[in-house]
């Protein structure tokens, strides 16, 4: 039990320390930006977030069931689709 409660321990500070680092670019911005900038960062943050957040939803739905379905039925051209869906993520991305 006690290994429990230390695993728990350092995960639930790599945690803490994970979400205060990924947060210090905002707080350092929102110290030295006007407030004004500062909106307009965050907003183009939020939208680069949903692109990301919608390129995988794609990947995931779409991509990797498909790529499962081409292993099974022609494994032979599978770099010939991956190569196709990767242009077309990559246009998508853009």
């Amino acid at each position: 039990v006690s290994e429990i409660i230390d695993f728990g321990k350092w995960l639930m500070l790599a945690s803490g320390f994970f979400a205060i680092a990924s947060k210090a670019d905002q707080a350092i911005f929102g110290a030295l930006m006007p407030i004004e900038a500062f909106g307009l960062l965050s907003i183009a943050a939020i939208w680069i977030q949903t692109g990301r957040q919608l390129i995988s939803t794609i990947l995931n739905k779409v991509a990797m069931p498909m790529f499962a379905e081409q292993l099974r039925t022609d494994p032979h051209s599978m770099a010939q689709v991956y190569g196709k869906v990767r242009l077309a993520v990559d246009a998508l991305a853009l």
